[in-house]
């Protein structure tokens, strides 16, 4: 994607720069006699045309990639909030699975508990 956009700038550029040589075609052009004036003028509508061309195409170029590129971001960002929600719904089973281990260790701890205190009364009744 970044060598497009590379070209599409210079491309650009470029059809800026065969305006300007066409506006210094255009001011040359008075002083300019016989057939050289024909050439000067053909070549001076061929810059110009060219260069608005050039211009208006990566114009049109650069905002298809901007848009292209948001649309790419959106899509990212929609697949990272995937993500993540995959990953919450996996950390909450995980806390799930904790909580249910926890209270069952609670629950063998007081079994435990509750079978100490039966032998200590046992000892002292």
């Amino acid at each position: 994607m970044g060598r497009d956009k590379t070209r599409t700038v210079l491309y650009t550029v470029a059809g800026i720069y065969l305006g300007y040589l066409a506006y210094g075609l255009s001011q040359d052009l008075g002083t300019v006699t016989g057939g050289e004036k024909l050439l000067v003028g053909a070549f001076m509508v061929v810059f110009a045309v060219a260069g608005v061309g050039l211009v208006v195409w990566g114009i049109r170029k650069g905002m298809a990639q901007a848009q292209e590129a948001g649309e790419e971001r959106t899509e990212a960002e929609a697949r990272e909030e995937r993500a993540e929600a995959e990953a919450g719904e996996e950390r909450t089973e995980a806390e799930v699975r904790e909580e249910r281990a926890e209270a069952e260790a609670g629950e063998e701890e007081a079994r435990e508990a509750g079978e100490a205190a039966s032998l200590h009364e046992e000892k002292e009744g």
